[in-house]
């Protein structure tokens, strides 16, 4: 009596855990179970699409609620296409599996060196899958990617500040990403003359050093790689070096008509002439360029180099026409000074987005941007800039501490 008595907790928990088994766990009169199988595999598509981490994995979890569950999740290829920081050559073959014919989306931020080698040469074997690629901290694994890119849409390539910047290898995508729309590239540089710069929509370029590349028209190849994408709707530049410190003898006009968000960084560089000669490269660029008449433009830059670094004003009239439509200005004092603009009355932007946002860094060594005193009238910040009767439409100017 007593070892039947000492029996009967183990058999209840048995019980328990065989219930809760994912093959006996289907609940018939649950309400999910009322949703038929289509609805189902979107609802696990959305789960994939709010977990950019894949933390916890989606996929692997629904696999383990039930028999229904796990079939339908592996009857739903995309849930499988998200192949984020997979260090395991079993799992990973388990996402190429299941993923059946459907785009890849494949991120790398984390794990040794080794492995992440290890991953991306067993994802190599699917290059022409490849929808979306972003590599976080990685010297070597970039230098693997030589096979075209058929279908590659965005690509995003980030060496840590820790690693000096690299150079892509010569066949670097083969110079074949025909759909490529978004590229961010920071710390890793190619060469110019790639064909991966053509037809983009975003482009994001910071931290690199073209004074060491491939030739010394680097500028002007820049120029080039911007008219090759006329549909070009975002531009960050932060920190490009290119050799020469001369101004380009022809700047031909680039129109880029759906160009609405220029962002220029020039920050945390130790040696002055490197932030005047930065500031000179910016010039060009921003007056060679034609964007959107709402274009909104965005700096940081280290010192008050603006005088050099923004288009002459009879040039803003067809390069950053937006900055000429400015109404409300504020200059904001502290360890940065700050300029920020808007079209229109307060309300003109439901966003809270700004037309003009200018911060500038004080440097030792730098040109100082000085207001005198908190008294400081727009003509006399317009003539810092280098842009008198830039603001002949601002109806409101503050300075604030």
């Amino acid at each position: 009596m007593s070892m039947k008595c000492s029996d009967q907790p183990v058999r209840l928990r048995a019980r328990s855990i065989q219930q809760m088994a994912p093959e006996n766990s289907l609940n018939p009169r649950a309400p999910i179970y009322r949703l038929n199988n289509d609805v189902l595999s979107l609802i696990f598509e959305f789960a994939r699409d709010d977990y950019p981490v894949a933390k916890p994995r989606s996929s692997i979890c629904v696999l383990q609620v039930s028999r229904l569950w796990r079939r339908v999740a592996l009857d739903t290829p995309r849930i499988w296409s998200r192949i984020v920081d997979v260090l395991r050559p079993h799992l990973i073959e388990t996402h190429l599996t299941y993923s059946k014919c459907a785009l890849l989306d494949i991120c790398f931020s984390g794990g040794s060196r080794q492995r992440v080698k290890s991953s991306i040469s067993l994802l190599m074997e699917q290059v022409s899958r490849w929808q979306r690629l972003s590599l976080s901290g990685q010297a070597d694994g970039p230098h693997m990617l030589t096979a075209p890119a058929p279908h590659l849409e965005e690509l995003h390539i980030s060496i840590g500040d820790s690693s000096p910047p690299i150079f892509a290898s010569h066949d670097f995508f083969s110079g074949s990403t025909p759909q490529l729309r978004i590229l961010v590239l920071k710390r890793f540089i190619v060469p110019l003359t790639s064909g991966i710069y053509t037809n983009l929509i975003s482009l994001h370029l910071e931290t690199l050093d073209f004074t060491r590349s491939y030739s010394p028209d680097g500028r002007a190849q820049f120029l080039r790689v911007l008219s090759g994408c006329p549909l070009l709707e975002t531009l960050f530049i932060g920190n490009l070096n290119f050799l020469g410190f001369h101004a380009l003898e022809k700047l031909e006009p680039i129109h880029l008509p759906h160009l609405h968000h220029i962002e220029c960084h020039i920050r945390g560089i130790a040696f002055p002439h490197l932030t005047t000669l930065q500031s000179h490269t910016m010039h060009n660029i921003l007056a060679s360029v034609h964007p959107s008449p709402s274009c909104i433009f965005r700096a940081a830059l280290a010192g008050g180099d603006a005088i050099i670094f923004l288009p002459s004003l009879p040039k803003l009239t067809t390069t950053l026409e937006s900055l000429l439509r400015i109404e409300q200005l504020s200059f904001e004092l502290g360890q940065t000074y700050r300029l920020v603009g808007r079209i229109g009355g307060p309300d003109s932007l439901e966003d809270g987005q700004n037309t003009l946002d200018l911060e500038f860094e004080l440097c030792d060594g730098v040109s100082e941007f000085i207001v005198p005193s908190q008294a400081a009238t727009l003509p006399m910040i317009e003539t810092r800039l280098g842009l008198s009767s830039c603001f002949a439409r601002c109806r409101s100017f503050a300075i604030s501490a």
